[in-house]
């Protein structure tokens, strides 16, 4: 009986930190600007996603991420290989839009895309 109980508290426990990083990871939630001409990707595995919000925050998740650090991340996502999924708030200044492009731009990462609903 004891083995039982060990095996069902570390699969809760498991389970709770399993929840906690899908939760972490997760993007934050924007209102996208919309196109006609919009495409979904197949896949999104190989990329890292930032959400930039209208007074230029940018969040990995829902962590807020500072411009030291962006740049930090930023590097280190193009010497993983991965590429740049960007969801700017519809209402974000291109200005704002520009501070992470160059960022990107600087650590090596030109594949990049802009994340928009798709209008009929």
């Amino acid at each position: 009986m004891a083995p039982m109980i060990d095996m069902v508290f570390l699969l809760l426990v498991f389970f709770l930190f399993a929840g906690t990083f899908v939760r972490a990871n997760n993007p934050r939630e924007v209102e996208l600007a919309g196109s006609a001409q919009s495409q979904v990707p197949e896949d999104t595995a190989e990329r890292i996603t930032l959400t930039l919000e209208p007074d230029g925050s940018v969040f990995l998740g829902e962590q807020q991420l500072v411009p030291s650090a962006l740049a930090k991340l930023l590097r280190e996502a193009y010497a993983d290989g991965l590429g740049l999924n960007l969801r700017a708030h519809r209402d974000t200044p291109f200005s704002e839009v520009r501070v992470v492009l160059k960022l990107a731009a600087e650590a090596g990462i030109h594949d990049i895309i802009f994340a928009t609903h798709q209008l009929d």
